[in-house]
């Protein structure tokens, strides 16, 4: 699935709500999220048992930790309205892992 950076208090990636639909689970306290780092990847875990997650303006994966993933890949800012582009797969369960990323970033 397609998801897109989000910034405000701290950084995370925006879920569509059909997909939030599709692959998340209501039952979930977390997401894992695994972000590609030299030899391997990053687990992250995101709150998805909050309100917000499953409104209709929020539901982001949100962490310090990914705050500093974009940092470190040079996502912390963007255009206004152009906000980077990821690929987070499913991988079973709630572990998700970013496949693909701007600038030819690949964790295939």
């Amino acid at each position: 699935m397609t998801v897109t950076a989000y910034k405000a208090a701290t950084y995370g990636f925006k879920i569509q709500i059909p997909d939030r639909d599709k692959y998340f689970s209501r039952d979930w306290e977390t997401a894992i999220v695994e972000l590609p780092v030299e030899g391997g990847f990053e687990r992250v875990e995101c709150n998805v048992a909050k309100k917000s997650f499953w409104n209709s303006t929020c539901h982001e994966l949100i962490s310090s930790r990914i705050g500093a993933w974009f940092a470190s890949k040079g996502f912390l800012t963007w255009e206004k309205g152009y906000p980077p582009k990821f690929e987070l797969t499913p991988m079973g369960g709630n572990v998700f892992r970013i496949t693909k990323y701007p600038n030819g970033g690949s964790a295939n």
